[in-house]
């Protein structure tokens, strides 16, 4: 939905990759900290029926550079598993995710937003009645 709003990213959708039993065997990050709250959960809803993008293959597309959905098959066309093996994205609308979600996005999208909130954590820019 980029393209739709260019400069709108709180009109957007975003694509989740879920970590599956694989990911977190596979995963190169380290251990989450103790002492940090855990992170928030999505729940991964129902096996989807039209096109799809592996997890397993999502976690590693800059390096396979497999940046691709597969069809309706339901095995990927990359790696071969099935969709509960390797597991799949879902897509929340901005407004569907938690704070820190939407402070990340906020962050990536409005580079000027993301300077403010250094000093003033809760800040938003209003421009032309419009909130950024």
């Amino acid at each position: 939905t980029k393209h739709l709003h260019p400069f709108k990213w709180r009109l957007r959708t975003y694509e989740l990759c879920l970590h599956t039993p694989l990911t977190l065997k596979t995963s190169s990050y380290p251990p989450r900290p103790s002492n940090t709250p855990p992170p928030t959960t999505y729940p991964l809803g129902p096996k989807p029926t039209g096109s799809w993008r592996c997890v397993a293959c999502y976690e590693t597309r800059y390096e396979t550079m497999n940046f691709g959905a597969n069809g309706e098959s339901d095995a990927c066309g990359h790696c071969g598993r099935t969709k509960e093996e390797g597991g799949w994205t879902i897509v929340k609308h901005y407004k569907e995710l938690d704070e820190s979600g939407r402070r990340r996005v906020d962050r990536f999208e409005s580079k000027f937003l993301g300077v403010l909130r250094t000093r003033f954590h809760d800040v938003d820019v209003e421009i032309g009645g419009e909130v950024l």
